[in-house]
C-alpha cells in the first residue's frame, strides 16, 4: 500500500464492475440511438487514453496506482476506466455540442445531464446493496500528479486564449469540465466507495477532466468540415474569425 500526503483511495464490492458495465451499454445505447456519431468517437479515444495513462503509465511505470484485488490488475483496470473513459469525454462532447456546435439547438443538453448523473450514481449505490463478497481497493497517490495536471490543463486554456475564444466561453467549458469530475466524484462520496475530504474532492473536480479540455476541444473541431466550422459559436473573436481569414484553417 502506497504512503504520502496525498492518497486518494476507493473500496468497492466486484458486482459494481456488472453495474457499470450495464450504464456503459445504456450510454452507448443513447449515443446510437440518437445518432450521436462524435461523441461516440470519443467513447473510444478516451478509453484508449485513460487505459493508457491509468495502467500503464500511472500502475507499470510511475508505480503510483495499487489496486488491491485477487483479481488481474489489468483486466481490473478495463473497467475501472470504462465508465471514465467512455462516459465522461463523450459527455464533455455533448455539453460542446448543445453550446457551439452547428446543430446546438438540437441537442437536448438537459436530457444528456440527467442520463449522466444516473449512470454515475445508480451503479454506485447498487454495489452497496448486492453483492459479489469479492472486495477491490484501488488507491492512487496523488501528489506527484497534480502538478502536472495543473501544467496540462494551463497549456490547454493558453491554446483557447491564442484562439481568440473569449472569456465567456472558456468560462462555460471550464464549468462542463467541474460537472463531468464532480458529479463523478460526489457518486464515490455519497455511495461510500471513497472516504475523500472536501479539500480532495475540490480539487480533482477542478483538476482532473480540465486537464484535456483544451485537447478534446481541438479534436471535436477537428470532426467537422470547414463549412461546418464556421457555424460554431465560440463567440465573435473565437475560432470563427479566425477561420474567416484563413480558409485553409
Amino acid at each position: 500500500m502506497l504512503s504520502g500526503e496525498h492518497i486518494v483511495q476507493r473500496e468497492v464490492d466486484s458486482s459494481i464492475i456488472l453495474f457499470d458495465a450495464i450504464a456503459v451499454v445504456l450510454w452507448l445505447c443513447a449515443l446510437y440511438i440518437n445518432k450521436q456519431w462524435k461523441a461516440m468517437m470519443f467513447c473510444g479515444i478516451g478509453f484508449v487514453v485513460y487505459y493508457i495513462v491509468d495502467a500503464i503509465i500511472w500502475m507499470a511505470i510511475m508505480k503510483v496506482r495499487v489496486i488491491e484485488s485477487s483479481m488481474n490488475p489489468y483486466l481490473l483496470e478495463i473497467w475501472l476506466q470504462l465508465g471514465p473513459g467512455v462516459i465522461h469525454p463523450s459527455f464533455f462532447c455533448l455539453m460542446l455540442e448543445g453550446t457551439f456546435g452547428p446543430q446546438r439547438k438540437e441537442t437536448r443538453r438537459e436530457l444528456w445531464i440527467i442520463l449522466f448523473i444516473g449512470v454515475q450514481f445508480v451503479p454506485a449505490f447498487l454495489q452497496a446493496s448486492i453483492k459479489f463478497h469479492n472486495t477491490i481497493r484501488v488507491c492512487r497517490f496523488m501528489s506527484s500528479q497534480r502538478w502536472l495536471f495543473l501544467l496540462v490543463a494551463v497549456l490547454g486554456y493558453l491554446y483557447l486564449e491564442i484562439n481568440h475564444v473569449s472569456g465567456t466561453n472558456m468560462l462555460k467549458i471550464f464549468m462542463y469540465c467541474v460537472m463531468v469530475e464532480g458529479f463523478f466524484e460526489l457518486s464515490l462520496l455519497f455511495s461510500g466507495i471513497r472516504e475523500a475530504t472536501l479539500q480532495t474532492i475540490f480539487i480533482d473536480s477542478i483538476l482532473e477532466f480540465n486537464v484535456g479540455a483544451g485537447v478534446i476541444v481541438a479534436i471535436w473541431r477537428a470532426l467537422y468540415s470547414k463549412k461546418e466550422r464556421t457555424l460554431m459559436d465560440f463567440g465573435p473573436e473565437g475560432f470563427k474569425q479566425k477561420e474567416e481569414k484563413d480558409p485553409s484553417v
